[in-house]
């Protein structure tokens, strides 16, 4: 009887460890790579279009344009609240006066910029807020557009977008504080952008 020798081993403990190691390290890296690329591609664009949309609503708040000249330019504050400014602007003739009206939408997470046309001083003509007035435009929360979802609020630790300083005739500082999302809560978890803006002007009285 012819007795064969078997050469075949097993693998050892050590051996196992060690593979299930270097599987492990590169299990992580390779988690590592992905987490990146989905935080380029992802939340990355998403951060920038909240960048954008807080710059451009600040924008148009302090500085304006034509007849919606920003707060920058308020000759006079008609009434104040942590939601709501509105303010007379226009140099140096009443004719070439009107009202300007920035309401934040707490509800919607929407900000609107209303005015009345030139010469009216008159609040009670500034016209009802809806999607013409939205600003940034482009933040209108519709169903249609890449940006529909971006949404304008005020940051955690205030109590609203508009902070003055003293109150009816005698404000004589106004400061914003701003944040925008790109949807949801905002939250890097959630893999959605924010961004927070804060400024502030003084106001020239008549």
């Amino acid at each position: 009887m012819i007795i064969e020798k078997n050469d075949i081993k097993g693998v050892t403990l050590i051996e196992l460890i060690t593979s299930f190691l270097i599987v492990a390290i590169v299990a992580a890296a390779t988690a590592g790579i992905i987490i990146s690329l989905m935080e380029f591609f992802v939340y990355t664009p998403r951060e920038m279009k909240a960048r954008r949309a807080a710059s451009d609503a600040m924008e148009r708040i302090i500085e304006g344009e034509n007849r919606m000249r920003g707060i920058r330019y308020a000759s006079s504050i008609v009434d104040a609240s942590p939601t709501q400014l509105t303010y007379i602007v226009g140099y140096p003739t009443t004719d070439e006066k009107n009202v300007v009206r920035i309401t934040l939408d707490t509800d919607n997470s929407r900000l609107y910029r209303t005015y009345t046309g030139a010469g009216d001083t008159n609040p009670a003509n500034l016209p009802t807020p809806d999607s013409w007035h939205i600003i940034p435009y482009y933040a209108t929360g519709g169903a249609s557009g890449s940006e529909s979802d971006i949404a304008i609020n005020y940051p955690s630790d205030v109590t609203g977008i508009f902070t003055c300083h003293y109150s009816g005739a005698d404000i004589n500082r106004v400061d914003v504080q701003l944040t925008a999302t790109s949807g949801g809560s905002g939250a890097s978890s959630e893999w959605r952008g924010q961004f927070t803006l804060r400024s502030g002007v003084e106001i020239r009285r008549d």
